[in-house]
């Protein structure tokens, strides 16, 4: 399987193994850094490996801490409040879709600040939770589907989503159809050129086989995004202030070996230190693009 050529699902190159990880392996393109992993989980693994996840795993923990996490989302509303403010913007009264919102924490917020929201989720747990926050707002469906109104939007936001899904360009390209020109658009993602990325290797923590399948590089990201019509593409190393206890539960599914080293030294830390936050960095990307 090392010597199979994978196709970049970006600029079509032939990707070249760089590792195996588990039952799968993990190739690179060496035209636009795309990282990719073969073979894909069938949707029945796929959707089990969720349900589990939600149940008792990262999602569930996600749950737990919505109030402490609450403040990467106010960061990133300010991200975007500064995006529109250079082109004389300001979030009253906009349409905002964001793809995957979970539980609706995002739209919630940035909903008080004026917004027009719409949220799709495909997670029926979530769907329910987000829908009791936002009546009338949440649907359970992807984008690809007629199940939620079919409008023009002014920002698109994709939070932690992109390297979920099997077809990130398809994915990208209906996103771009959906946003009305000049629109903004907002990506969350692990960065497969990203320095922890590239120190760590296989032992990174966002490589996680059946979870997450594609990781954009800045090259990548441009190639994709110039040729879907966007303009003032910008990059920004995704820094989140999380509780250390989170971080270190969070290791649990995202780099298991890590969590062990930890255990012995998280086991002995004082209730208020595990409780404090601090800021991370381990290895996220935030994308801004506008719609020509």
């Amino acid at each position: 399987m090392n010597d199979a050529q994978e196709t970049c699902a970006v600029c079509g190159t032939n990707q070249k193994f760089i590792f195996k990880l588990k039952d799968f392996s993990y190739y690179r393109c060496p035209i636009c850094g795309l990282i990719s992993t073969y073979p894909i989980p069938d949707s029945v693994t796929i959707e089990k490996h969720y349900t589990q996840g939600f149940n008792e795993g990262n999602y569930r923990l996600r749950l737990e801490y919505s109030r402490q996490y609450a403040s990467v989302y106010q960061a990133d509303i300010k991200i975007i409040e500064r995006k529109l403010a250079a082109y004389n913007l300001n979030i009253q009264g906009l349409k905002v879709l964001d793809i995957g919102c979970f539980t609706g924490d995002f739209l919630e917020l940035i909903q008080k600040r004026g917004a027009d929201v719409c949220g799709l989720e495909l997670q029926s747990q979530a769907v329910e939770i987000a829908s009791q926050r936002l009546p009338g707002c949440i649907f359970k469906a992807d984008i690809f589907s007629n199940d939620f109104p079919q409008m023009q939007f002014d920002i698109i936001t994709m939070f932690s989503l992109l390297e979920h899904v099997v077809d990130p360009v398809r994915l990208l390209t209906q996103a771009t159809e959906l946003l009305k020109s000049g629109g903004v658009l907002m990506i969350q993602t692990p960065a497969g050129d990203s320095p922890p990325a590239r120190i760590m290797g296989k032992y990174w923590p966002p490589y996680i086989p059946i979870e997450h399948f594609h990781y954009f590089s800045t090259k990548a990201f441009i190639a994709i995004l110039n040729k879907l019509g966007y303009e003032d593409i910008s990059f920004k190393s995704q820094w989140k202030w999380l509780p250390i206890e989170y971080v270190y539960n969070m290791f649990q599914t995202y780099g298991p070996a890590l969590h062990k080293m930890l255990t012995p030294v998280f086991r002995v830390l004082p209730r208020f230190i595990a409780g404090a936050s601090l800021p991370f960095y381990i290895g996220g990307v935030t994308v801004m693009a506008r719609k020509q």
